[in-house]
């Protein structure tokens, strides 16, 4: 497989795997099969990969759930959910996915899932690495060479923001950051997460702003799909140059 560094990761099917005894080292996928097992699949089947860098990563992830039973050649219980959060990572996203979606083995887990692919994109990491504005563009871009290399594989792509409560860890009102997605990524399906100084506020306590906020992503989400089948060129080509001119400029990067 193109950039995983070939070897075993790179075989025609997970079923083609050689079994490898791996000790602890998959005792994280064994306890996704124990929480399946008492509370049924959807208990437990998303595993986000952080600090995702190489097609090898997710790989490596997918090897140990086969291992631990939740991966076979014909089935897959668990999603494998890549994390891009530095600049870096944000930049060469598109180029990793495109290189795991090429293996036959990845490939066939994600069929397995109903060719559906959730991909998480971090804030915070990003802000501290490079500055708001160059997290900002990042992210944005990240989101467009993620859509645009899900399509070309024929694979419906979920984009998973994770999101605090701060501007610098991707806070801001929700309905702002719906509207905002690059066109190629504004699917009607949008997952996030909320985390601990936001949460009450934003969804968990019965509250006006709890209500609001929910009723927002709810008109946001298919508004944001629609206008953007709409006017999927309205000049973005014109100002996109400058976001990036100025990311480096205060960036570096």
């Amino acid at each position: 497989m193109p950039g995983s560094g070939g070897g075993v990761l790179s075989g025609s099917g997970i079923g083609t795997w050689p079994h490898l005894y791996l000790g602890p080292r998959h005792a994280n996928a064994s306890a996704i099969l124990d929480v399946q097992r008492l509370n049924g699949p959807a208990g437990a089947q998303t595993c986000v990969v952080s600090m995702s860098r190489a097609p090898s990563d997710a790989l490596a992830v997918l090897l140990l759930a086969r291992e631990a039973g939740l991966v076979d050649a014909e089935t897959s219980r668990l999603d494998v959910v890549p994390l891009f959060e530095t600049i870096s990572e944000l930049r060469d996203c598109g180029r990793i996915l495109e290189c795991m979606l090429a293996s036959p083995a990845y490939r066939a887990a994600v069929r397995a899932r109903g060719d559906r692919q959730q991909v998480m994109v971090g804030y915070s990491d990003s802000n501290k690495d490079g500055g708001y504005l160059a997290a900002t563009w990042a992210t944005y871009r990240a989101q467009q060479d993620l859509a645009q290399v899900a399509a070309a594989a024929g694979v419906e792509l979920v984009i998973f923001h994770g999101r605090g409560g701060a501007v610098g860890r991707g806070g801001g009102p929700m309905y702002r950051a719906i509207l905002a997605r690059p066109a190629a990524a504004a699917s009607p399906t949008f997952k996030i997460t909320e985390q601990g100084e936001v949460i009450f506020a934003t969804g968990v306590c019965p509250s006006p702003s709890a209500t609001w906020n929910r009723c927002s992503m709810r008109c946001c989400c298919p508004r944001s799909a629609a206008e953007h089948r709409r006017h999927q060129t309205s000049g973005r080509r014109r100002w996109s140059g400058w976001p990036r001119r100025l990311a480096r400029h205060t960036s570096g990067w």
